[in-house]
């Protein structure tokens, strides 16, 4: 992680001084923002939480990005960890929890049908799926299509993941719905993405070229790329093709499309 995090900060850092052209009116009107767990300084806000995400209501922003994780008698809750310990000082696992023990501990962290309430139809939002044992696939496949039934996928959701063998547990939703984000086996994610007629794929902006940007806007497929920090990267991307534009400064970016 710390690795990374140096990674992303150099390549922040050269992106932002770059300098890029303005986009044409045609290419702003096409990209959307995307709020990646909300906004937030996990310490005040916290992210994935109804206070980070109610930071984009009135911004413009288009969509919120959220993790699911499961408790131990399956409800999905919204957290980006299998434990509580990085933000709240909770060493158990979710899925050892119960829902009503983990409200008790971690009282911030909300449920997705609570998100879904609040946020459904007022934002696209992107369903991060986390690679974690499924003790009953077919119940909680149930679970999530009851949870969804009154939204439109590909409209008004999409299930995003590392790990393609996850969206077995989504298979209600048609492929366009599905997204695969890109790692380390990123030419093997992008072919299959455009074998399995994906809606898209997603990944970090530095790691993607733009062989691979064009080969899936030529598949009619959507780019998203994560985690712009600057106009000038902002500018870089749209001009380069991607639509999707994930982001932890999502208000700040707004302003500049707008």
């Amino acid at each position: 992680i710390f690795i990374q995090t140096i990674f992303y900060f150099i390549c922040d850092t050269i992106f932002a001084i770059i300098p890029s052209a303005k986009p044409s009116p045609e290419l702003l009107r096409k990209a959307k923002i995307v709020a990646h767990r909300g906004e937030r300084d996990n310490k005040t806000v916290f992210e994935n939480t109804i206070a980070a995400f109610d930071k984009m209501q009135g911004t413009g922003v288009w969509a919120i990005e959220l993790d699911i994780r499961w408790t131990k008698d399956l409800h999905p809750v919204v957290h980006h960890d299998p434990r509580c310990d990085r933000l709240f000082n909770c060493a158990d696992a979710i899925a050892d929890l119960d829902l009503a023990t983990l409200r008790q501990k971690c009282p911030l962290i909300p449920t997705l049908a609570e998100v879904l309430e609040r946020y459904g139809k007022t934002f696209h939002i992107f369903i991060e799926l986390k690679e974690e044992i499924y003790p009953d696939p077919a119940k909680q496949k149930a679970i999530l299509q009851d949870l969804l039934k009154s939204l439109e996928p590909i409209k008004d959701y999409h299930f995003i993941s590392f790990y393609p063998a996850l969206f077995t547990h989504v298979d209600f939703v048609p492929s366009q719905a599905l997204m695969l984000i890109m790692y380390a086996k990123g030419e093997a994610l992008s072919k299959l993405a455009i074998e399995k007629n994906y809606g898209g794929f997603l990944g970090y902006y530095a790691l993607i070229s733009q062989q691979r940007i064009d080969r899936h806007l030529q598949a009619g497929q959507t780019v998203g790329v994560g985690f712009i920090r600057s106009k000038n990267s902002l500018w870089r991307e749209i001009n380069r093709g991607a639509t999707w534009i994930f982001t932890n400064e999502a208000r700040k970016l707004q302003k500049y499309l707008d």
